[in-house]
């Protein structure tokens, strides 16, 4: 059951699920979990807020959206669609007046209707929205216009103006702001103004407590700062990526994609508040699909699993971080399996058994997130928001430096050629590269890249960018794309042959060929594809369900 929001009222802790919203008292003691409160069930409880001692809850049910009133024991009341086409991401209340954060920025409901009070000009997307004192609104956005830079905003007046503070740092999120102080992604607790150095790994969630106490998730790691007092710091794979974070007696309680769970630093005793209300541990909504030499991986909303019976069975990988969301795999050295995530990049020597978390060392700006991988050998390149990276494995496994030569852009596609070694890579800026590790990179081609999949070989590169498949040779670009291909194309390697689909179908080829093959019996839907060229098999998954397809 995946926690999206939560909330400190009335001496309880209100947990607001994909299914349904539940409470929990922090005084019951590490036996005690959260209870269910009727009427719920069934709905999403996206956002939470304090209206003095009553909740107020942004839902989405079968009834549709929609900014919904309770009474202190949760009851629900008084609902308030919300503005027509905007999903509610956060939510602020006080007296009679409602606040939310959307895409698009923050809408005032005053009990006459909605305004739009920030960010009508352009885009801001809103990450948390809650009030300090009587009529003021404090505001994290995700994004702000021209420049997508995360913002802190404050209005003194109830939303009529607003005060704007950037943040320097691409996706540098604040996570929370209070008395002069601040968390951020990137550079964690310091005072407003101030800066810090990097984090090795974002942080996920933090806290600013009324007596200057603050507390961070940061990768699998809880730390708590007290005011003249040593840090505490703890681990548990279960902390990892948490978005939501409240200190209790004894401990803290952490909550996002994993449910949510009591810690206490001092045993480490871990304690699951959501057992008895559907919480299931086995995969449920397949992500993402890789063969480790024939360990199946598979991700989902909760984490990563391995099968060795093609899905039938399934057991969570041993993972540094229990809500390990795969991306990118790539084989490198001696049976060494690289992962990446959006946060982090992660190894394994024995086929997901076992998964490490590898640091990324790095100096000046962070990369902000993760978007490709490539490997040869024991180098390996990431594809980042802020560039190109790789590893220095003679000097220090986790040191990663930045090309400057393909400076501090997106690079949304990355493939090895496995003939020569070389790097093809292709930046947001619309250029494709071919780069040999050490001297300046070549220019290739220029053409629209998002993030893409890419695959090379004897020289010649493959990408799969929106409904197209681009096939470069030299210089030259050749629409490749299978004539009956009508939607998102999706591309991966079978052997010695490319394998594309889209939501409809799949079709073969061979790398030299020109002919493309459907395969029969192919589902439509399918999100992703593993292939296994020894068996003649591919694993697909339309997030609901795993098929198995016979080439």
């Amino acid at each position: 059951m995946e926690v999206k929001s939560t909330l400190e009222l009335g001496g309880w802790l209100w947990i607001g699920t994909a299914a349904g919203l539940l409470r929990w008292n922090p005084e019951s003691g590490t036996a005690a979990t959260a209870e269910p409160i009727p009427g719920w069930q069934g709905i999403e409880v996206q956002a939470l807020a304090a209206n003095g001692d009553r909740l107020v809850a942004a839902t989405y049910g079968p009834d549709g959206a929609a900014i919904t009133r309770c009474d202190a024991d949760g009851v629900p009341g008084e609902r308030i669609a919300p503005p027509p086409g905007e999903k509610v991401k956060t939510l602020a209340a006080c007296g009679g007046t409602l606040w939310i954060g959307t895409k698009r920025g923050v809408f005032r409901h005053d009990g006459q209707g909605w305004n739009h009070v920030f960010g009508a000009e352009g885009k801001a997307e809103l990450l948390r929205l809650w009030h300090r004192g009587d009529r003021t609104l404090v505001g994290s956005v995700k994004k702000l216009a021209p420049d997508d830079r995360p913002t802190l905003i404050e209005s003194a007046d109830d939303g009529d103006s607003w005060t704007v503070l950037p943040q320097p740092d691409y996706q540098d999120l604040v996570l929370a702001a209070a008395g002069g102080s601040i968390i951020t992604r990137w550079r964690g607790a310091r005072p407003i103004g101030k800066r810090a150095g990097y984090k090795k790994h974002p942080i996920t969630a933090g806290l600013i407590a009324a007596d200057g106490t603050t507390a961070v998730v940061d990768g699998d790691k809880l730390e708590i700062a007290r005011p003249g007092a040593a840090k505490l710091a703890a681990y548990h794979p279960a902390i990892a990526e948490a978005e939501h974070l409240h200190l209790v007696p004894g401990g803290a309680v952490v909550a996002g994609a994993q449910g949510a769970w009591r810690f206490e630093p001092a045993s480490g005793t871990l304690t699951d508040l959501l057992p008895a209300h559907g919480l299931d541990r086995r995969p449920g909504k397949l992500k993402r699909l890789f063969l480790l030499d024939g360990a199946l991986l598979g991700t989902t909303t909760f984490g990563t699993f391995r099968s060795f019976d093609d899905g039938v069975s399934w057991e969570r990988a041993d993972s540094e971080w229990w809500v390990l969301d795969a991306e990118h795999a790539a084989r490198g050295a001696a049976g060494r399996w690289w992962i990446a995530c959006q946060r982090g990049l992660f190894r394994t020597d024995d086929r997901g058994a076992r998964i490490d978390y590898h640091k990324i060392k790095v100096d000046g700006p962070h990369y902000a997130e993760l978007r490709a991988l490539a490997v040869a050998g024991d180098r390996v390149a990431i594809g980042t928001k802020q560039g190109l990276f790789v590893n220095r494995p003679s000097e220090d496994p986790e040191r990663f430096v930045r090309v400057e030569a393909f400076g501090t852009g997106a690079v949304e596609a990355l493939a090895c050629d496995r003939s020569d070694g070389t790097l093809v890579v292709g930046t947001a800026a619309g250029t494709l590269w071919r780069w040999d590790w050490a001297t300046a990179p070549q220019s290739l081609a220029e053409m629209p890249i998002g993030e893409s999949a890419m695959l090379a070989g004897n020289g010649v590169a493959w990408l799969a960018c929106g409904d197209r498949l681009t096939e470069l040779r030299g210089r030259a670009l050749t629409d490749a794309t299978p004539p009956d291909a009508k939607g998102e194309i999706h591309l991966t390697e079978a052997g010695d042959r490319l394998f594309v689909w889209d939501g409809q179908g799949a079709w073969m080829r061979h790398r030299e060929g020109r002919d493309w093959t459907a395969v029969a019996g192919w589902p439509a839907g399918v999100r992703h594809v593993a292939i296994d060229s020894a068996r003649g098999v591919a694993l697909a998954t339309d997030r609901a369900r795993l098929f198995r397809i016979a080439l």
